[in-house]
């Protein structure tokens, strides 16, 4: 992490693949990563502290990578766009995948909602 006008602030460990999306949280206190191995990792970013290491339920498919992630209204949630065409939520108190829908027939790439969070919307590859 650094700041957009300044050196790094803190260096954050943990993945042995290559990073495809990031993402703060509403509040600004935790930071999200997820790249090619299914894995969604969070952080505290004062102290750069690993919290916690969450793995999507469909992650041996062909296509396990995270390509976008986006944390839900009040930060407890994350919803991860998948390789294999899916959509995760995930409870980050309880530390589980509460939901998996197919949203695509391709790779999901990019994941938004909407200004009241009341819309979620996925793109795909073709």
């Amino acid at each position: 992490m650094g700041r957009l006008h300044g050196g790094e602030v803190q260096k954050l460990n943990g993945f042995r693949c290559s990073v495809k999306t990031v993402a703060f949280s509403p509040d600004g206190q935790k930071l999200a990563a997820a790249g090619n191995d299914g894995m969604v990792k969070l952080w505290d970013v004062k102290t750069g502290r690993e919290l916690k290491s969450l793995v999507h339920i469909n992650s041996a498919d062909i296509d396990m990578s995270v390509y976008s992630i986006t944390f839900g209204r009040d930060g407890n949630k994350i919803y991860a766009a998948n390789g294999d065409g899916t959509i995760s939520e995930w409870d980050i108190v309880a530390e589980k995948e509460t939901r998996v829908w197919k949203a695509h027939d391709h790779t999901t790439l990019k994941l938004v909602f909407s200004p009241d969070y009341l819309l979620l919307a996925s793109f795909v590859m073709r």
